[in-house]
């Protein structure tokens, strides 16, 4: 099974986040300010009310990032694909909405602990490594850290494990479940 991350993997979420905190704040916070989702929380003079634009009416409204439905249907070529989000299930019928919108009939899974739902040998692609550890070393599975120049944390973790990959773009998810599906 390939679980793929839906925030910041398959959309644009922190684009459109920082966007609207900005407006809402009267700030001017970019991109490179935010390094871990955590720091989203910790911005100055926002605080936990930032979450209050996780709702149906504003994301519908994310854009998906460009050929995530294609890398979707390629990845489906290899073996079945979930769409997995650290999300609280009270979200779960507009994120629903979103992928059915977007991406077509793919099961969406909504946890914050993402490896619990991983098997060894299955894939994680996401976005933030602080999922990706936990799917290697608890639950077995192979991790591809995807950051498409982004956000910094990509640069940050440095782990020599043989079923750790990175992937800077969809082309380099491709080649490695391509390697590992041989």
């Amino acid at each position: 099974m390939i679980a793929v991350d839906l925030d910041d993997t398959l959309n644009n979420l922190l684009d459109s986040w920082l966007a609207w905190i900005n407006v809402r704040y009267d700030k001017d916070i970019t991109i490179d300010r935010v390094r871990r989702w955590k720091d989203i929380k910790e911005l100055p003079a926002v605080g936990e009310e930032v979450f209050d634009f996780l709702c149906a009416d504003n994301y519908k409204h994310i854009p998906p990032k460009p050929k995530a439905r294609w890398l979707l249907e390629e990845l489906y070529k290899y073996d079945e694909v979930k769409i997995i989000t650290a999300s609280p299930e009270k979200n779960y019928e507009f994120k629903r909405e979103y992928i059915d919108k977007h991406f077509g009939d793919y099961e969406l899974i909504c946890d914050y602990h993402k490896h619990k739902h991983l098997s060894s040998g299955d894939i994680l692609v996401d976005d933030g490594f602080h999922n990706i550890y936990p799917a290697i070393k608890e639950a077995g599975a192979v991790g591809i850290l995807y950051n498409d120049g982004g956000r910094l944390e990509y640069a940050d973790y440095i782990m020599q494990h043989q079923d750790f990959y990175r992937a800077r773009d969809y082309f380099q998810i491709l080649e490695v479940i391509e390697k590992r599906y041989k």
